[in-house]
Formats: C-alpha cells, sequence, structure tokens
C-alpha cells in the first residue's frame, strides 16, 4: 500500500490544453468527496505502455476485469488519523481486498507535499523530507525528488526508506479504455528507486532495493488518472513473480468549470438516484425567473439533453433513449450556475 500512496500526488492531477498542447496542472485535482472505482485487469505479457510522443492513439478498450478497488477522498479531520498529520488538508483512502489505507498530503495552488501514511494494521509512516512536486508542467518536462521517511509496523519493525522518484511527461493523445474514449490525454512515467532499510527496535535487519517504472494517463476533463499501468517492478534486482495489476478508471468525474466547482453541491440533490425511467432535481434556492435551464452531459463531456425555460425549483428529468451509465447535470439561472451534481442511469 505505500507504493499507492507515494503516486498519489500524479493521480490527483487533470490536463489543461494550452497552445494545442495539454498541461498537467492541479486546478482541477481529485476533490474532497470524490468516490472513484477502479477497475484491475491482469494483462501480464499481453500489453505494453505503448509509444510515448504527439497525437499518439492507445487502445486499451477490450481489457478484461478481474476485480476493483475504490478510493475516496476525504477531509483529515473525518479520517482515524487526521490528527497524526494536523497540517494535510487532503487525505485519500483505499480499500483493496483486505487492506485500509489512508494518504495524507497538503495541497497547494502550485504544489503538492506528502506528509504522511496509516493504515488499520496499525502501520504509519512518518516523512522527514517529503516529496513535493510542483505545476504546471509541459510536454518533455521531467521532475526529480527524494524523501526520507520511516514506517512504522504494528509488530515493531521500522522500515527506514530513502526514495527517489523521476517523473517524465513523454506522450498526449487519444485513450480507449472500457468506459469510453477520451481525447486531450497526457501519459506520464513515474520511476521510482527505493533503499529500505529494516530494523526490530533498535536492530538492524538487513536491507532491500526496490524499482518500479508505471505509467498514467491523464485527460482533460476528468479526474484523476484515467489508466494506470505498472510495467516493471524489481527487488533486489530481481522482477516480481506476482502478476502485476493495472488499473482503469470506471467512474471518472467530469471536471466542471471552475466557477461551476465552487458550486455546493449540497444545493441541489437528484431522487431517485439511481434511476432507470424519470428523476427529478430538487434545488435549495428558488428559480428567479422562467430563463433557468438544465444541461446534461456524458462522461465525455458531451451535452446529451438541454432542458430550458425552467420556473420551478423541482425538475424532471426523463431518461428518453440515453444508454445506462454516468451523466452530469448543470443548472444555470441569469448565467449563474445554480445547482450541479451526478445522475445514473440504471
Amino acid at each position: 500500500m505505500r507504493k499507492n500512496f507515494l503516486l498519489l500526488v500524479m493521480i490527483l492531477l487533470t490536463v489543461k490544453v494550452m497552445n494545442a498542447q495539454p498541461q498537467l496542472t492541479i486546478a482541477n485535482m481529485m476533490q474532497i468527496g470524490d468516490t472513484t472505482l477502479m477497475i484491475r485487469f491482469d494483462t501480464t505479457g499481453k500489453i505494453n505502455e505503448g509509444p510515448g510522443g504527439t497525437d499518439v492513439i492507445w487502445d486499451y478498450s477490450d481489457l478484461d476485469s478481474v476485480n476493483h478497488y475504490h478510493r475516496y477522498s476525504l477531509d483529515p479531520p473525518s479520517t482515524p488519523y487526521g490528527n497524526h498529520y494536523p497540517t494535510a488538508n487532503f487525505c485519500e483512502r483505499s480499500i483493496i481486498d483486505a487492506s485500509d489505507f489512508y494518504g495524507y498530503a497538503i495541497f497547494n495552488s502550485d504544489s503538492v507535499t506528502q506528509v504522511g501514511a496509516a493504515g488499520v494494521s496499525g502501520d504509519s509512516t512518518v516523512y522527514y523530507e517529503p516529496i513535493t512536486s510542483h505545476y504546471p508542467v509541459t510536454y518533455l518536462s521531467t521532475q526529480v525528488d527524494t524523501s526520507i521517511y520511516t514506517m512504522f509496523m504494528h509488530n515493531g519493525l521500522q522500515l527506514r526508506i530513502h526514495e527517489r522518484q523521476t517523473i517524465i511527461y513523454d506522450g498526449y493523445g487519444t485513450l480507449k479504455i472500457p468506459v469510453g474514449t477520451f481525447t486531450n490525454v497526457v501519459r506520464h512515467s513515474l520511476e521510482t528507486y527505493i533503499i529500505d532499510s529494516m530494523y526490530m527496535n533498535t536492530t538492524f535487519m538487513g536491507v532491500d532495493t526496490f524499482y518500479e517504472k508505471n505509467y498514467y494517463w491523464v485527460a482533460e476533463n476528468y479526474r484523476p488518472e484515467l489508466l494506470r499501468m505498472l510495467v516493471i517492478q524489481l527487488q533486489n534486482g530481481v522482477p516480481k513473480t506476482s502478476a502485476i495489476p493495472y488499473y482503469y478508471n470506471k467512474t471518472p468525474h467530469l471536471n466542471l468549470p471552475t466557477s461551476v466547482v465552487k458550486t455546493s453541491n449540497n444545493n441541489s440533490f437528484a431522487y431517485p438516484n439511481p434511476f432507470s425511467e424519470t428523476t427529478t432535481v430538487y434545488l435549495n434556492s428558488s428559480i428567479r425567473d422562467g430563463n433557468a435551464c438544465c444541461k446534461i452531459y456524458n462522461v465525455l463531456g458531451e451535452e446529451v439533453q438541454n432542458i430550458s425555460n425552467i420556473n420551478t425549483n423541482e425538475i424532471k428529468i426523463e431518461r428518453n433513449n440515453l444508454p445506462a451509465g454516468i451523466y452530469f447535470y448543470k443548472i444555470s439561472d441569469k448565467n449563474k450556475i445554480t445547482g450541479i451534481g451526478k445522475l445514473i442511469v440504471q
């Protein structure tokens, strides 16, 4: 689970097009309250990461799922270990199989710093020299940083770790995965080198070295990453023999403009949701005139419905011919966003 949090910085990115070339930013990072379902597939020996470069098409549309896990973005004070990391303003919880893991970080407008991690087994991580990533970054740019931290295990074992990360933004183009086709996608590689010194209390037990190389694909209008691929994993120079996991995002979050993101989700809600034929969106504020409208978008950001001339705070939405899946609504009144939310059509 340590490796998952070490990659937290990069999976909370989105992409912004600038001069026709995507740029990674943290302007639309994974937001507190987000829940993401990651689908695992095992393709050992079947596929690879493909080429880097410009206007690449990466096609992984025929992946078969093996299992899945959930990721939750939380406010640190609401978590079991938040008081251990009082400077953190973001927490990601990952539940994989029997593991329940919390990673803590500080998000600023142009940087992300890891501050610690903890698990329900009693393990905890303290960073003495944390890794900080700075943004924005552009195509072919490279970031290198090092960190020193200790993992305190519940059985008394301590892992004193020196780590170096190298991140290279090596390609952009179009990505195809089972949930859809996404344009303006940036790919970045992440190489991690670790020297892991083990102690039982104060007794030195030995040293392990680890090396991993991962690839991530992040799209312009979505958070977090759409696809994650671990292509090599070595322990003491020897490839690990267990099946290497790959993950794709089954529930990408549509990034709306900043003015929309700042609108509280408590301003509106839909019921029933999920629905099969009809749902109603209820607004907590009144519509001021009959010029309000409600637009429905699919996960690709395409407008699929537009309900106009709304003059009530209860808006009925018909499924019509919408395929089953995830959609987003945005309600505007006199060019002011009065409600946003997610719809699930069964």
